[in-house]
């Protein structure tokens, strides 16, 4: 008997001596046709990383401050290359949420390593601007209180697949409280305990009381 192992599956082939004894094996081989089957679903599952860079330049980081962009390189990286996929924005009011598929009409295929890239700029006091370049480009206009509002990684949660949602991208405001300074209670936002709570974007309403935000996640097709 020869063994070896290949993604996670180990594999058993055995050799008959000669064409005569095929017939003697023949039940072995059934054998072996039979545990193979059975251990083809524990096939690995495709895992999706994804990862976030801001622009590394000192000057393009202070020009960006002076014009009230934010924005971020969203790298998503899978072992699959020319997976279908579609990128929806998700509005979240009160707790209700509505999906908006962005490129219903050009289909879209992942690379191995594909960059999606966000920029976002008050227009005023109750509209945000949103662009994101992928394979299309997609320029949004959208009324929402822009007040404390940036773009924020959703860190992943977990590790994902291609079976998974997956959230890119949120436009959003932090984590209201109060807080004492200089002998008064004033109010405050934290961003960064939004940020690393690990939970996903559209657990935001109920765990931290934010009632209108926008996020944007990925989705693959069959």
């Amino acid at each position: 008997m020869l063994s070896y192992r290949d993604n996670d599956i180990s594999v058993f082939v055995i050799f008959a001596a000669s064409y005569a004894n095929l017939k003697k094996n023949e039940k072995a081989f059934m054998y072996i046709g039979v545990v193979f089957l059975c251990m083809t679903p524990l096939i690995a599952q495709d895992t999706i990383s994804v990862s976030y860079e801001s622009p590394k330049d000192a000057f393009v980081q202070k020009l960006m401050d002076f014009q009230g962009i934010f924005g971020f390189d969203v790298i998503v990286r899978t072992s699959h290359k020319n997976l279908p996929y579609k990128l929806y924005m998700v509005r979240c009011t009160d707790g209700k949420t509505e999906r908006k598929a962005l490129n219903e009409e050009i289909p879209c295929k992942m690379d191995s390593a594909q960059h999606f890239y966000f920029f976002a700029q008050a227009e005023s006091a109750d509209s945000v601007h949103i662009d994101c370049q992928h394979r299309v480009g997609t320029i949004l206009h959208v009324p929402i209180a822009t007040k404390s509002c940036i773009l924020m990684e959703t860190l992943p949660t977990k590790t994902y697949t291609p079976a998974d949602r997956i959230p890119l991208m949120a436009y959003t405001t932090g984590a209201k409280f109060k807080m004492d300074f200089n002998g008064q209670t004033v109010d405050a936002i934290n961003f960064c305990e939004v940020r690393y709570s690990k939970t996903h974007p559209s657990e935001w309403y109920e765990k931290f009381s934010i009632k209108d935000y926008i996020y944007f996640e990925l989705e693959f097709q069959p």
